[in-house]
C-alpha cells in the first residue's frame, strides 16, 4: 500500500508542471465551455423510458456544477418511475481540443458506464456511444434541444444489433436560484 501511495506522489508531482503551463482556452473552446455551463444548476422534469414493449412514466432531477476550475461539468441524476428501481449516474461533461467534440462520460447504478462523443450546434447538443452489451453491438444516440437556458427537451434511443431495443425522451426546467426567487417576492 505504501509503494501505491509513492507512487502516486510521484505521478502529481510530474503532473504539476504540465498543470502549471496550462494554456488560455481557444476560442472554440470558451465558446463550448460556457454553452457546458449553462448545464450548472438543478434541473427537474418528466419522461418516458420504453425498455421493449413496456413504457414507463418517469420523474427525475439533475443536479449540476462546475468541475476542474471550469473546465467542465460533473452531473447527478436520480430517476424514479421505473418500478422497483431507482436509477442514479454521475455524469463528467467536457470538451477535447484536439478532437473538437464534447464528451459525456456517464457511469450508473444500471452497470453502464459509457462515453458519449459529440458536438455542440447552435442549441442542440448531438451524441453516440458506441460499445457493447451482451456480447452484441450497442449504439446509443442522444440529442438535447435547448428552448433556451432553462429549458431542454432530450431524446435517447439504444440499439443492440441494429435492433431498438430502449428509448428515453422528456423534457427539464432548471430551477431558479433561491436570490432569485427571493427577489421575486
Amino acid at each position: 500500500m505504501r509503494r501505491i501511495s509513492q507512487c502516486f506522489l510521484v505521478l502529481v508531482i510530474l503532473a504539476a508542471p504540465a498543470a502549471a503551463a496550462a494554456q488560455e482556452p481557444s476560442p472554440e473552446q470558451a465558446r463550448v465551455l460556457e454553452n457546458l455551463s449553462c448545464l450548472v444548476g438543478t434541473w427537474t422534469g418528466e419522461g418516458t423510458v420504453q425498455m421493449g414493449d413496456t413504457e414507463h412514466s418517469v420523474s427525475f432531477a439533475y443536479t449540476c456544477r462546475a468541475a476542474a476550475a471550469g473546465a467542465g461539468v460533473t452531473c447527478h441524476l436520480e430517476m424514479t418511475g421505473i418500478p422497483g428501481f431507482t436509477y442514479e449516474a454521475n455524469d463528467l461533461w467536457g470538451y477535447d481540443p484536439g478532437t473538437n467534440s464534447v464528451h459525456w462520460f456517464t457511469v450508473s447504478n444500471a452497470g453502464e458506464t459509457h462515453d458519449h462523443r459529440g458536438r455542440i450546434d447552435g442549441r442542440s447538443f448531438f451524441a453516440t456511444y458506441v460499445g457493447r452489451r451482451e456480447g452484441q453491438p450497442m449504439r446509443e444516440n442522444v440529442r438535447f434541444a435547448f428552448t433556451d437556458q432553462n429549458s431542454v427537451s432530450f431524446s435517447s434511443v439504444v440499439y443492440v444489433a441494429h435492433t431498438r431495443i430502449e428509448s428515453f425522451s422528456g423534457s427539464m426546467t432548471k430551477e431558479r436560484p433561491r436570490s432569485a426567487r427571493a427577489t421575486q417576492r
